[in-house]
């Protein structure tokens, strides 16, 4: 079953166009089996899951499998006590999932989730300056983080992560929401909750999910993720 979204889906003829950058915790602890699977380490399920670019099932595979994807883009950074991009925004249409290198998502070191969240947000800024004219006015970004432990490196994530909310503007066209949003989802038990709580956007219209969800397997991680990309949109009216 999908992880609930805090997003809605674009309307049909909608200009916008929507970054989802997914920040992918690879620190030593993922090294761990999954909770839902004794036996499949964590970090494999996220390869299997998420990244696989041969069975179809990854996220990018689900992504073109879907009808909305029009003016939709997608970044990766992984991160442990280093932070790398894996992906530079790339419309979906024009992603090769096998040049996602799984094999790059590799447990090692700890874990800098307020350094992956800076890292998130310089990635955000670039893309929003690209655009032209008013365009921008039609941009928005999600930043999705997983993490399956406790920042132990760097920036405070907390500090980061209410900077970037606070600074993030708004966009009258769509309906006021906020420019730049924050989800996470804490894979297994051991990740700090209350933290991830923290950093996830607060919902920006009554009634809306909180963007925030607890997975306990690849396959809910990738779910979460596919719907909060797809879902990074106009409110429905």
């Amino acid at each position: 079953m999908a992880a609930a979204s805090g997003f809605e889906p674009p309307e049909s003829g909608s200009p916008l166009k929507q970054l989802a950058i997914l920040v992918l915790d690879r620190s030593g602890s993922m090294v761990d089996d999954e909770p839902a699977t004794p036996g499949l380490k964590k970090f494999e399920a996220v390869r299997r899951d998420v990244l696989d670019p041969a069975e179809g099932q990854g996220f990018i595979a689900r992504l073109k499998g879907s009808t909305v994807t029009s003016g939709l883009y997608v970044a990766m950074i992984f991160f442990d006590d280093r932070v790398e991009a894996q992906l530079q925004p790339t419309p979906v249409s024009q992603i090769d999932p096998a040049t996602l290198s799984p094999d790059n998502f590799t447990p090692r070191g700890a874990t800098a989730i307020g350094d992956a969240l800076e890292a998130a947000q310089a990635m955000a800024q670039q893309w929003l300056a690209e655009a032209q004219g008013a365009e921008i006015e039609f941009r928005c970004v999600g930043i999705f983080l997983m993490s399956d432990g406790e920042n132990n490196r760097g920036a405070a994530p907390i500090a980061v992560a209410d900077a970037i909310k606070t600074n993030a503007g708004t966009v009258p066209q769509l309906g006021g929401r906020p420019r730049i949003v924050i989800g996470t989802a804490a894979y297994g038990a051991d990740a700090d909750e209350a933290t991830l709580r923290q950093i996830a956007s607060a919902p920006w219209r009554e009634g809306q999910a909180e963007l925030f969800a607890r997975v306990t397997s690849g396959a809910q991680l990738r779910n979460f993720l596919v719907s909060s990309s797809l879902a990074l949109a106009q409110p429905r009216s």
